[in-house]
């Protein structure tokens, strides 16, 4: 029997506990991976891990490694630390992961790890971890999604921040850049959808090959249950740490809901998030109406009194975890082209996309008031999981994607 090649997974941070749509995208990876190579993951741990959230990993990994950046350091240290990634973001366009991960203990521990062993593959979540990823192995894999330089001149294009915004074609240049040299150097790059393909063969060099690997997820896990659905409960389900996703939040509530209660009365929206909601504190204290989840460890049930989740997402990447989940769920939803732009789907696949406030607000009220229509977007949407989001439909497809890259594990010295 052949011995087991090693595999090095880079990630942005520690996925567990697996608290939105990136961690749940990042353990989906090591669960499958680690069943065909030996894998070894560095992720940086912001915060402070339990002995619980280590032992879901360890048992799949032959080493864990996480390093812990400024979690023992001094305030002044940590706002030094904040302000050299700022200042180096605004020098170089090269996001603040980069600057995180390619200093300090991070940059130490995985200099270490790089220095004392070779590994056949390694595979990076976020392109920031750059010459870290191609020191590692000869065959490298990003999980890209989609290029972020659009992502990112979006949220230039939203900053409030007037600094930003006046230094915007300098800093969106700088980070295509940056982003385009690293991808160029990739042995595989794996986007979501088909549209994210094109844009990153257009900047690919010769040597990296493009494959669509999209988001996966458990569908057994993710089944669909709907008996407790409320007749009058909106959904917004979301990470809120990005500014599309707390834009696309406000957007629900201060635009489109008001007209939703003029034509159907009472409507309760319900928002399924980890994060805080500072911009509707007041909010959420004086409206019943108005629910905010905070973190969940089970978001199923939570999910499952949904009478129609929408996502109206105006710029950035897209919301393709939590789509995911909820056509999983045979959640109807409403939707921008925007939100389902990290999937290949169209309008009828369990979802009903719509651009615009007139038309926002024509679909979301045509499926609270039509039950017909909700069971027909609820069939398809389990329909539409089950065939292209399933595991096997997904992370089962990138073993196949690394046999491509099989003549590049005949050469074992690192680049």
């Amino acid at each position: 029997m052949p011995a087991r090649r090693s595999l090095l997974y880079l990630a942005s941070e520690y996925p567990v506990p697996v608290s939105s749509a990136a961690r749940l995208r990042t353990f989906n990876w090591i669960l499958h991976l680690s069943r065909r190579f030996d894998l070894t993951l560095l992720a940086p741990a912001w915060q402070t891990l339990t002995d619980t959230d280590r032992d879901a990993l360890e048992a799949r990994c032959v080493h864990v490694i996480t390093p812990s950046p400024g979690r023992n350091c001094s305030l002044p240290r940590r706002l030094w630390t904040r302000l050299a990634a700022d200042l180096d973001y605004l020098r170089t366009g090269r996001p603040r992961l980069h600057y995180r991960v390619n200093h300090g203990a991070v940059r130490a521990a995985a200099q270490r790890l790089i220095q004392s062993r070779h590994f056949d593959v390694a595979f990076a979540e976020h392109w920031a971890w750059g010459e870290t990823l191609h020191r590692a192995a000869r065959c490298t894999v990003l999980d890209l999604g989609a290029l972020q330089s659009a992502t990112h001149a979006a949220a230039l294009a939203h900053s409030r921040n007037p600094l930003l915004r006046l230094q915007r074609r300098r800093l969106q240049n700088l980070y295509h850049r940056a982003e385009s040299e690293v991808v160029a150097r990739t042995t595989l790059a794996i986007v979501q959808n088909a549209a994210a393909k094109r844009e990153v063969e257009r900047i690919a060099g010769a040597r990296t090959r493009v494959f669509v690997v999209p988001v996966g997820l458990d569908t057994a896990y993710f089944a669909a249950e709907r008996r407790h659905a409320h007749s009058r409960n909106v959904l917004f389900f979301s990470s809120l740490q990005g500014a599309a996703e707390r834009d696309a939040l406000q957007y629900l509530h201060r635009t489109l809901m008001p007209e939703i209660r003029e034509q159907f009365g009472q409507v309760r929206l319900t928002i399924v998030a980890s994060e805080p909601v500072p911009e509707l504190a007041d909010v959420l204290r004086t409206d019943p109406t108005v629910r905010f989840t905070g973190p969940l460890d089970d978001p199923r049930p939570e999910l499952a009194r949904a009478t129609v989740a929408v996502l109206p997402m105006r710029f950035g990447s897209g919301a393709a975890g939590a789509l995911s989940q909820l056509l999983s769920m045979g959640i109807p939803v409403v939707a921008t082209p925007v939100a389902t732009r990290g999937l290949d789907i169209a309008s009828g696949d369990g979802v009903l996309v719509a651009t615009g406030t007139s038309e926002m607000t024509a679909a979301l009220s045509q499926v609270l008031q039509d039950e017909s229509l909700r069971g027909d977007l609820s069939l398809r949407a389990r329909e539409t999981a089950e065939a292209r989001l399933s595991m096997q439909a997904t992370y089962g497809r990138l073993a196949d994607i690394l046999e491509c890259a099989g003549d590049m594990f005949s050469t074992r010295s690192p680049l």
